[in-house]
């Protein structure tokens, strides 16, 4: 999926489950912090790096589920409370991001870096993929006028500043 498409899914993610929504959104763009290193620039678009192990490459470890879950798990071991909840949204955003990229033909490490898991259900920028974000963002503008999470959300930053 696009970055914008990730964005999305990551706020909406954090509205589902509570969590702040900017570690959220952080975490939803941040597994493809991989972009850089394993594209090269040519003359025709970018290019996969020929030579990386594919733990190095575009969603390698940092699309790694287990990794993403453990820091879920982690952040409720945390005794400081605004940092465990950012900590929390910043892992939802990332795994919002993994279920994501787990619709799309290329997949992500579920369980191995072999063998990618993938549902197969729209490619990267097709239509599919636009309409799920358009009924996400309707589900979005839906929910802040519902939700209390927002009014969570404000309270948390207000405790920060």
């Amino acid at each position: 999926m696009r970055k914008g498409s990730h964005l999305v899914v990551g706020l909406a993610a954090s509205l589902a489950t509570g969590d702040m929504a900017a570690p959220a959104m952080l975490g939803a763009v941040f597994p493809d912090i991989d972009v850089r290193w394993s594209y090269r620039r040519t003359k025709n678009g970018y290019r996969p790096r020929s030579g990386l192990p594919r733990w190095l490459g575009h969603r390698g470890i940092t699309h790694f589920a287990l990794l993403w879950i453990g820091l879920f798990v982690a952040a409720a071991h945390i005794p400081h409370e605004q940092a465990a909840l950012c900590l929390t949204g910043f892992a939802v955003g990332g795994l919002s991001h993994l279920a994501a990229d787990a619709l799309t033909p290329a997949g992500i490490p579920l369980l191995s870096f072999r063998s990618p898991f993938s549902l197969h259900l729209c490619k990267t920028g097709s239509f599919v993929e636009k309409l799920l974000v358009a009924g996400l963002l309707v589900w979005i503008a839906w929910a802040l006028t519902k939700t209390p999470a927002l009014a969570r959300q404000v309270a948390l930053l207000e405790r920060f500043l």
